[in-house]
């Protein structure tokens, strides 16, 4: 199960709180409110992820999807709060913290894109079979 409110200030700033799962259910209803806040003018869209105690690839997409979208309305994402194995997801996936903003978030770029796409050639290098000479 997945909650996602949004909050918006007269200053161009959105906060997007999730909690709960993030997966192939639900990851749509994040990317919506990622497209709502950017629809809706915000210049800082700022993804909370204290809550969330689940997160896989479909999540991740929408993360990145946001980040795209967000960028080419010349605002920016952030994500904070991420703990526990979310957080290790994100490091996992090249998406850790780039830069950081007041309130200790972290702005995704398109260097994350450029990192997921390095993950995966590695995983693929390292999965292909080694001939013996």
């Amino acid at each position: 199960m997945l909650d996602v409110r949004r909050d918006a200030d007269a200053d161009g700033r959105s906060v997007v709180l999730v909690s709960g799962q993030v997966d192939l259910a639900t990851a749509p209803h994040l990317t919506r409110s990622l497209s709502e806040a950017i629809g809706a003018g915000a210049t800082e869209i700022t993804v909370d992820l204290t809550g969330v105690d689940f997160l896989d690839s479909t999540g991740i997409r929408a993360l990145v999807q946001g980040a795209r979208a967000a960028k080419q309305a010349n605002a920016t994402l952030y994500i904070r709060g991420a703990r526990g194995w979310v957080a290790r997801v994100l490091e996992l996936t090249g998406g850790r913290p780039v830069s950081s903003s007041p309130g200790r978030a972290a702005s995704w770029r398109s260097r994350c894109e450029l990192r997921l796409a390095t993950a995966q050639q590695s995983t693929q290098r390292r999965l292909t079979p080694r001939r013996r000479v």
